[in-house]
């Protein structure tokens, strides 16, 4: 085809691949379950890493603690975010957000029953502060890795 201007050939009237591309909400979707995921591991973590400092100096680990449910809270509202975004790239009705509404949902869940298990914790085990804040950390992994076997289908 030398001399033919492209713009006259039907070959290239149409988009070829199809999938995803950056910036669609497909992959918006995709992109922030994943950083979901990530968020609620590392606020896991820092939790953990607060429960060792709060052993030798109290308050550095309660601040430590604190960040890492900040953390923890940020990753469920990136699953939030991920669910809209699954609505929006595969449909509301879509087994897609469906599976992600769930995920964002239990995430939130945890996050929250975290708080509450820790305060009762903390009223059961009056001199027993390690082991209420140990259980609010667990409860709090309960979200990434609800989070992270659930992915396995996407």
């Amino acid at each position: 085809m030398a001399g033919a201007n492209q713009c006259d050939s039907t070959a290239y009237d149409t988009v070829k691949g199809g999938g995803s591309t950056v910036g669609d909400a497909k992959w918006w979707a995709d992109y922030l379950h994943k950083a979901g995921m990530i968020a609620g591991f590392v606020g896991v973590g820092v939790g953990i890493v607060g429960i060792g400092v709060g052993i030798l100096f109290p308050p550095a680990g309660a601040l430590i603690m604190a960040a890492g449910l900040g953390i923890g809270i940020g990753g469920a509202m990136l699953d939030a975010a991920s669910a809209v975004f699954y609505g929006i790239g595969y449909g509301w009705t879509s087994n897609e957000f469906k599976k992600q509404a769930g995920i964002a949902a239990l995430g939130a869940l945890t996050i929250g029953a975290s708080g509450v298990i820790g305060i009762a914790a903390k009223g059961v085990s009056k001199g027993s502060h390690l082991v209420a804040k140990v259980s609010e950390v667990a409860h709090e992994a309960v979200s990434p890795i609800v989070s992270w076997l659930s992915s396995k289908g996407h």
